[in-house]
């Protein structure tokens, strides 16, 4: 028999065809949206925005993937990531993203300061494109 964690992986998953919300969520795991979500979301590790999920909101992430509709400033101390069915419109402060042909993005992109004594790799972009 072998022996089962004890340390679950939580993922927080928030469905409905007509489900609407609005406000500040917080969670310390993560968190898969597959409806319409407004406001602000803290997320303490990875966000996934599922290919029904609409997202508008002011989010601080880690990871993020993209697979539904985005808009709003995002903060990711990770990746995000646009796939082909994702669309963004918004600024993005992350240290790698990755958007896949056939994926939107329309905005601002600002990467993360590896260091803060070296404050000239940070950039800042205005981006507008379809792979």
């Amino acid at each position: 028999m072998r022996a089962q964690s004890t340390t679950p992986v939580t993922l927080l998953t928030v469905t409905g065809q007509t489900a609407k919300m609005n406000g500040k969520f917080e969670i310390a795991d993560s968190l898969h949206v597959e409806c319409e979500v407004g406001g602000e979301l803290i997320v303490g590790g990875q966000l996934v925005i599922g290919e029904r999920g609409v997202v508008n909101a002011a989010v601080r992430t880690v990871d993020a993937i993209i697979q539904g509709s985005y808009e709003g400033d995002m903060v990711a101390s990770g990746t995000v990531e646009i796939t082909v069915t994702g669309k963004v419109i918004g600024n993005i402060q992350t240290d790698s993203l990755v958007i896949a042909k056939g994926g939107f993005f329309n905005g601002n992109v600002t990467r993360n300061s590896r260091a803060a004594a070296a404050p000239e790799s940070t950039t800042d972009e205005k981006v507008a494109f379809a792979v």
